[in-house]
């Protein structure tokens, strides 16, 4: 299936390609490395036409965190027996190193992911960390305000730049278009290692060709640095 310049989901043209027959659907929600937040209608759409192809469908939410609650499809796993939606520790909460998160699915379905998974698979340490974070809601809810307001002005700073195409994002990330600067993502990237910046290139994205970047959400400081380091080396290219 391939994908138009804006990067949305598409319901039809997708359960089009359904229809040959997949028995695993992977889906990720926000995108990785777009950004792009799908409306919950265009999944549950997709969701129903997998379950009429007897296909199981993984919705991964690593990043749904980032975005206002009422987003996250855990809420429809009872409903929907092909459905597992993955969650992680990894992003909002900075778990990364501990390697834990969950899946959400109904009980036959949880029942049948059980038989398949490795025994202790989770250490101690992890589960009380988990534990702890899931109980820390207002830390949450502070690092989603952070991550919006800085968002909103990396992106909007980047927007300025002619040169650049910035694409809209719900993540802690922004996916740029780097094509009317005359440089590719990894000329890109080597430019701003230099100046001491390290930000994504997504060439080994399947789907992707060579002018695509990702850049992360940080504190304001970090990002006027960035902001710095791409004036350099993009202005007067567009």
């Amino acid at each position: 299936m391939k994908l138009g310049r804006s990067f949305s989901l598409d319901p039809a043209p997708f359960l089009k390609e359904v229809k040959f027959g997949p028995k695993v659907i992977f889906l990720c929600n926000p995108n990785n490395p777009t950004g792009a937040l799908a409306p919950r209608e265009d999944l549950l759409e997709i969701i129903e036409g997998a379950l009429k192809e007897d296909a199981l469908v993984f919705l991964d939410e690593d990043f749904i965190d980032f975005v206002e609650d009422g987003a996250s499809l855990v809420g429809e796993v009872e409903d929907y027996r092909n459905l597992f939606v993955l969650r992680s520790f990894t992003k909002a909460y900075g778990l990364a190193g501990l390697r834990v998160g969950y899946v959400a699915a109904c009980k036959e379905a949880a029942g049948l992911l059980a038989k398949a998974k490795t025994p202790w698979n989770v250490n101690c340490l992890a589960q009380a960390a988990a534990l702890a974070a899931l109980n820390d809601e207002s830390y949450l809810e502070r690092t989603r305000r952070f991550v919006e307001a800085e968002r909103s002005f990396l992106a909007g700073e980047l927007k300025r730049l002619k040169a650049l195409k910035v694409f809209p994002s719900s993540a802690n990330f922004i996916f740029v278009d780097v094509r009317r600067a005359g440089l590719t993502a990894a000329q890109l990237k080597e430019e701003m290692l230099k100046r001491g910046i390290l930000i994504r290139d997504c060439s080994s994205f399947r789907g992707l060709d060579e002018f695509y970047v990702r850049v992360a959400v940080r504190t304001r400081e970090e990002n006027e640095r960035l902001l710095e380091a791409l004036r350099e080396v993009v202005e007067g290219r567009a």
